[in-house]
């Protein structure tokens, strides 16, 4: 079975060959980074959901008061945060 030019024993040569330990030591210490990003991310999205459930009830409660000016400008506002959240969740999910 050949991939590229190469056989099968020829790619299970090179993941055979032992890499230097300088490299394994990299290889790992990217990898814990890695790890540590993708927490950052799940920490971060779920802050995001709770900050949207938050202004999700803050809309429901300012949109019941009718036509109250206070009422509306709160929801200008809410609605403008909530741009800001779903656009900050859209960078992270990219």
């Amino acid at each position: 079975m050949a991939t590229n030019g190469a056989n099968y024993s020829d790619i299970q040569q090179l993941k055979d060959v032992k890499k230097p330990p300088k490299i394994e030591q990299m290889e790992q210490e990217m990898r814990e980074m890695i790890d540590e990003l993708r927490e950052k991310h799940e920490e971060v999205n779920l802050e995001a959901l709770a900050l949207q459930s938050r202004i999700l009830k803050l809309k429901d409660k300012y949109s019941t008061q009718g036509n109250d000016p206070v009422a509306h400008s709160q929801l200008k506002i809410l609605i403008s945060l909530e741009k800001e959240v779903s656009s900050i969740k859209n960078k992270i999910r990219n």
